[in-house]
């Protein structure tokens, strides 16, 4: 067996905390089922967010954004042959927001996108997973919290990078 290093151990157990410690959290319809991923921004922390995910048997990655389509293609390529099965490749996340069977947004996009993406997520049914800073505004902050006080979604901010 591999050993992890810090690093992968820290995605690993934050996006397994996320999806399986809160009440709020959407469940998959049955213990046989995984939970439904889709991640935003697949460059730096996007490559984490896809090893971490692989590698947690709750989750499957259904969908993948980035603005970049050669990113989105090749990225797509490398989770299909982790999966088994090649997720469907967005450049608009509102449109994979509407994806059949996508429970969860994990964005790792630049940081002027979390809090909108989150926003939509949210106001979407998804729950959110969202790279540090979570805000580009202060003014962001309070749409994020009322945004989930009025959805009941969970979302949870990952700041694994200050642990090194």
């Amino acid at each position: 067996m591999s050993k992890l290093n810090r690093r992968q151990f820290s995605s690993i157990a934050a996006t397994s905390l996320f999806a399986a410690s809160s009440n709020q959290v959407t469940r998959a319809q049955s213990a046989n089922e995984q939970l439904g991923v889709c991640i935003a921004g697949l460059n730096g922390r996007g490559g984490e967010h896809i090893r971490g995910f692989d590698k947690d048997p709750r989750t499957v990655i259904r969908a993948i954004v980035d603005i970049d389509e050669e990113v989105g293609a090749r990225r797509a390529d490398q989770i299909g042959k982790l999966q088994g099965k090649r997720p469907e490749l967005f450049t608009d996340v509102r449109k994979a927001l509407d994806a059949d069977g996508v429970d969860i947004l994990s964005v790792a996009t630049p940081n002027h996108w979390h809090a909108l993406m989150g926003v939509w997520a949210m106001q979407a049914g998804k729950d959110v997973y969202v790279e540090k800073p979570v805000t580009h505004k202060l003014e962001e902050g309070p749409l994020l919290i009322e945004a989930q006080k009025r959805t009941g979604k969970a979302i949870q901010v990952g700041a694994q990078q200050r642990s090194m």
